[in-house]
């Protein structure tokens, strides 16, 4: 989709990139059998850590002093299955919160696109989904 898109993590724009999202999952152009939508990644810009803030990068857990020399751009581990959220948790009150997940997957709107796509209702209620309602 050319430059219609946006990398959230760089440039840090929801409604771009949730736009771009929506985009995907609904254009008609083309017989698309496949749209793939990544659900959370996250970054650290001071560590110039870029990662899925899964534990796996996390220097803190090097187990060898050479692991613990050599690292030097840890993303701490934080939990990515709530229950008690909704998509973009990188963004709080209009700012970017560095290493937190950010959680696409759980985006209403996206959530009923996808279902549209898939041929699944999509006029449903955020709980029918195992979102909060406040999720819209």
């Amino acid at each position: 989709m050319g430059d219609t898109g946006s990398v959230l993590v760089k440039e840090k724009n929801v409604d771009r990139h949730r736009n771009f999202e929506l985009q995907m999952l609904t254009r008609t152009d083309g017989n698309w059998k496949i749209k793939l939508v990544l659900s959370s990644y996250t970054f650290i810009e001071s560590r110039g850590a870029y990662s899925f803030p899964d534990g796996h990068s996390d220097c803190t857990r090097c187990e060898t002093q050479e692991c613990r020399q050599k690292c030097t751009k840890s993303m701490p581990y934080s939990q990515a299955s709530r229950d008690d959220v909704c998509g973009y948790t990188c963004i709080e009150n209009g700012s970017w919160k560095e290493g937190v997940y950010t959680r696409v997957h759980r985006d209403f709107k996206i959530i009923k696109a996808l279902r549209q796509f898939m041929g699944l209702n999509s006029n449903i209620r955020p709980e029918e989904v195992g979102l909060p309602n406040y999720c819209n």
